[in-house]
C-alpha cells in the first residue's frame, strides 16, 4: 500500500504512518510544487 500526491508525485509507502500524522514530506512537498506553479505565474 502506498499514499501519493498526485500533484507532486511524493510517495509514502507506509499509510499507517501518514494517518498518525507523519505528513512533513507531503507538506513540503505540497509547499515546493505551490512556490514553483507561482514562479511560472511570475515569469
Amino acid at each position: 500500500q502506498m499514499v501519493k500526491d498526485l500533484r507532486t508525485n511524493y510517495e509514502v509507502n507506509d499509510p499507517s504512518k501518514v494517518l498518525d500524522g507523519g505528513i512533513d514530506g507531503l507538506l513540503e512537498a505540497g509547499i515546493r510544487w505551490r512556490m514553483a506553479q507561482q514562479q511560472g505565474e511570475d515569469a
